[in-house]
């Protein structure tokens, strides 16, 4: 006589299965909802820029696109004109790969102590930039070259005063309440290189 299977038997092996089938929906839910989270997430924020190294294949290179970026310039005539064409020509060159104010005061400290690389960059940023209002035929006082400087973005207060010493002096019948004091810029300020004929250019 056949064995009959009871209904216990394949009401236990429905259950079974629709276990099986739940735990596969939870697992595949699981990883859907845990790619879709990581995927949602911001990319995690780039390093802070790092100020520019004094050494001679980083400046070499910094001034090779500041030159570039002189090039492509128009020639400045008023102050906006110059405060433009200083945040064009020398300020995103160096921008475009380190941190500017950061790298500035560097230089400015380095050159101050003798370091032939730092009096190099900015005889070729910040004393350039006289030259060339030099010979487009402009003056400017001690506080206009502040304002090209600081709107420009080339220095900040500190570096300006540090630098005090290779600025243009204010005229003799200028008041002093309209120059911002520097006492000791004019001892202390970094002593700049004269500019090569490629740098000046």
């Amino acid at each position: 006589m056949p064995r009959r299977t009871g209904a216990a038997g394949s009401g236990k092996a429905g259950l079974r299965f629709i276990r099986l089938v739940a735990l596969a929906a939870i697992v595949v839910a699981g990883l859907f909802l845990g790619c879709t989270f990581f995927s949602a997430k911001e990319p995690p924020a780039p390093p802070p820029p790092a100020v520019m190294p004094m050494t001679p294949a980083a400046v070499s290179d910094c001034l090779s696109r500041v030159q570039t970026a002189k090039a492509a310039q128009p020639r400045p005539e008023s102050l906006d004109d110059f405060v433009r064409y200083v945040a064009a020509a020398y300020v995103e060159p160096v921008r475009s790969r380190y941190a500017v104010a950061e790298t500035m005061e560097t230089a400015v400290r380095l050159s101050a102590a003798g370091n032939a690389q730092a009096q190099r960059f900015l005889a070729a940023t910040v004393r350039d930039v006289q030259l060339q209002a030099a010979m487009g035929g402009r003056t400017f006082s001690v506080d206009q070259w502040r304002e090209i400087y600081l709107r420009s973005g080339l220095l900040n207060q500190d570096t300006f005063v540090a630098i005090g010493g290779e600025l243009p002096q204010p005229e003799t019948g200028r008041p002093a309440a309209s120059v911002a004091p520097a006492p000791d810029a004019a001892v202390s300020g970094p002593s700049l290189p004269p500019l090569s004929e490629d740098e000046g250019e």
